[in-house]
């Protein structure tokens, strides 16, 4: 990837992390909003509570290894980070319960309202997350159904000649995706087309 220049120094570290940090908090990428999360983990890195710090570095050091890449982040990079963020979230909310004590019934009911708007914000995407990923992953299944009627019962480390999948399924995917259905790492898969050339 370093040959290929897909992964490299350059700015797109820094926007990576912000991206990742907007991710986090399902924020709109605006260059407001990004600044002001940037300015925020860093004060947080430098100058706040010591488990505060710790859960801010945690985010930094989990993205760090991947910030790298000049794609951009997949989600499947923020699951790390994402615990760091949990609890930094956590902590930033008990600091708030705290410095709300001085109103013992105003502070404590806007502290509950507070923590209950944000659990069911981010519950309702990532449950918008989730089923978009379900409905991601049907012409997966469609077509590992179709490769499993095709050829029920391989032996191990067979050599499997099936039709090309649907555009909708890079052929990337076709080898590790059968090798998950059929349960072998040293299944290989090879594809063949109809006598028109196209998808049997």
């Amino acid at each position: 990837m370093i040959a290929e220049g897909t992964y490299a120094v350059g700015c797109h570290v820094v926007t990576n992390v912000l991206g990742a940090l907007v991710s986090f908090t399902v924020g709109r990428r605006e260059v407001p909003g990004l600044v002001l999360l940037g300015i925020g983990l860093a004060w947080v890195v430098l100058f706040g509570p010591p488990r505060m710090r710790f859960f801010a570095l945690w985010i930094t050091l989990t993205l760090l290894p991947f910030t790298p890449f000049t794609f951009g982040l997949s989600s499947r990079y923020h699951y790390l980070p994402g615990i760091g963020f949990a609890a930094l979230s956590a902590e930033l909310l008990w600091l708030a319960r705290s410095a709300l004590q001085r109103w013992p019934i105003g502070g404590t009911a806007a502290w509950w309202l507070a923590t209950v708007f944000l659990t069911a914000r981010f519950g309702v995407f990532a449950t918008s997350n989730a089923q978009g990923f379900e409905q991601q992953r049907v012409p997966y299944d469609a077509y590992a159904a179709e490769i499993r009627r095709l050829h029920p019962t391989p032996p191990r480390g067979a050599h499997l000649e099936i039709p090309p999948p649907p555009e909708s399924v890079p052929k990337r995917y076709v080898e590790p995706l059968l090798r998950w259905t059929y349960q072998d790492s040293s299944l290989t898969v090879s594809f063949h087309e109809d006598d028109s050339g196209g998808r049997r």
